[in-house]
């Protein structure tokens, strides 16, 4: 029915490298962008975008008269500018910026004016003729370039995106990253465990090329980030930032899916992305930790909703158990948003979208009550599935640690599924059941 995750994994790290610490302000070395070393070539590629600097959320400042650069980050993670492609930004921020793309690669937006800098890295590749709007260029931008900068220099920015780091560094989290090389490591640690463990899930659990789908879903995932950036770029207000970030998180889940990834597979994937990142941010203050949190629970609570209702569809459900059981997502997607990122919040919303959907599938006739209610109470017994699960994961923080705890607790619940209906019950319904009993499960 399901096919293990293998024990070969995909390594997709590079050797890491022993390299100075990357000081802003100090490691800005000139780099000739093009043979004539003008800004206005049409063949070059254009940035357009604005300078918020350090108070984005209020949405009224900018920096006027800040002097805009085309930047790159070099393989050991220093930042080289490019000469003679200034421009200042106009009285509002706004800014149009040209380079010649052939000239480097992995290429960041720098802005100053006098007192501070600011940075903001471009989304995947980047050729000559192209046009390309970049989010505000602030403090969080900043955040995330420094992050971008330190996976480049460790070489473990493969099969990571810029939309794994917008996901994950929140403006609460970009204060602590531009405070502490600390919480930057942390974050660069936390991403590419993050992007190991989608790595691996996919290498193991995703069924028909799944080198393939993995790379359909990042490139998905980078146009998710595409459009977010040029959403932000027009934003004026809070609110308008918030309505564009909430479609970037259904973007994402959705990245998945459109690359042929099946639901059940796209929130598992999620739900083991999202753990290792939160298992490597130890030492990093609560508020930062709940901030992260929100987004990244939001996601999961969208990715299993969906994947619980295809799920009970392939299994047969009555029409009225559907609706019970979308009515469930809803109540957990809302209580996530409520929770602002609290742990005990988040376990809460779902457990009751685990009781939930148990409630709606005893109630559908289609098996005998007891049967969801035995498979429910022997998976979350004291040392049932669930419990050696959490005690297994809890402080694992390496993807590959962790893949065979996973298969574990999949197995598992699939024998606990498997033991407790009919032997003569439809392959394709016992398969489904063992699905949904995963997902509901995972988080709860």
């Amino acid at each position: 029915m399901r096919i293990p995750i293998r024990k070969k994994l995909i390594m997709f790290r590079l050797t890491k490298k022993i390299i100075p610490t990357l000081v802003l302000g100090l490691a800005l070395v000139g780099l000739n962008c093009s043979d004539s070393g003008t800004n206005s070539s049409s063949d070059d590629a254009m940035v357009t975008g604005k300078v918020e600097g350090n108070n984005s959320k209020q949405k009224i400042a900018n920096a006027e008269g800040a002097v805009v650069t085309a930047a790159t980050v070099t393989a050991n993670g220093t930042i080289s500018t490019f000469e003679q492609t200034e421009v200042v930004a106009d009285a509002s921020g706004n800014f149009e910026l040209s380079f010649d793309a052939d000239a480097a690669q992995n290429f960041v937006i720098i802005a100053e004016d006098g007192q501070s800098t600011w940075m903001a890295f471009l989304n995947a590749e980047v050729e000559n003729g192209s046009n390309i709007t970049i989010k505000p260029i602030n403090s969080e931008s900043t955040a995330e370039t420094k992050v971008f900068a330190e996976l480049i220099a460790n070489g473990e920015f493969v099969n990571t995106t810029k939309a794994d780091i917008e996901a994950m560094i929140t403006s609460e989290a970009a204060v602590a990253i531009n405070a502490s090389e600390t919480a930057k490591n942390k974050f660069s640690a936390a991403i590419s465990n993050s992007a190991e463990a989608r790595a691996a899930f996919f290498d193991g659990e995703v069924e028909g090329d799944a080198d393939a789908k993995l790379e359909a879903t990042l490139e998905n995932l980078r146009e998710a980030q595409v459009d977010l950036e040029v959403a932000l770029s027009s934003s004026t207000t809070v609110e308008e930032d918030n309505v564009a970030i909430k479609a970037f998180i259904n973007a994402r889940v959705d990245a998945y899916t459109d690359a042929n990834v099946s639901a059940n597979n796209a929130a598992r994937s999620i739900e083991m992305e999202t753990r290792m990142f939160l298992n490597n941010m130890s030492n990093i203050s609560t508020d930062v930790q709940n901030s992260v949190r929100t987004q990244t629970s939001l996601m999961l609570a969208i990715a299993t909703d969906n994947a619980v209702r295809v799920e009970a569809e392939a299994a047969g459900m009555s029409e009225a158990t559907m609706n019970n059981i979308e009515q469930a997502g809803t109540d957990l997607r809302v209580s996530i948003e409520a929770a602002l990122g609290v742990e005990s919040s988040i376990n809460t919303a779902f457990e009751n979208f685990r009781d939930e959907v148990n409630t709606a599938m005893q109630e559908d006739g289609s098996f005998e009550a007891s049967v969801f209610v035995n498979i429910d109470s022997e998976i979350n017994a004291e040392n049932g599935s669930k419990s050696l699960f959490e005690s297994a994961i809890e402080a694992i923080a390496n993807a590959n640690l962790a893949v065979d705890i996973y298969e574990d607790f999949y197995l598992s619940v699939e024998t606990v599924v498997e033991n407790n209906v009919d032997a003569s019950t439809d392959e394709n319904t016992i398969e489904a059941l063992v699905n949904t009993m995963i997902l509901i499960n995972l988080e709860s």
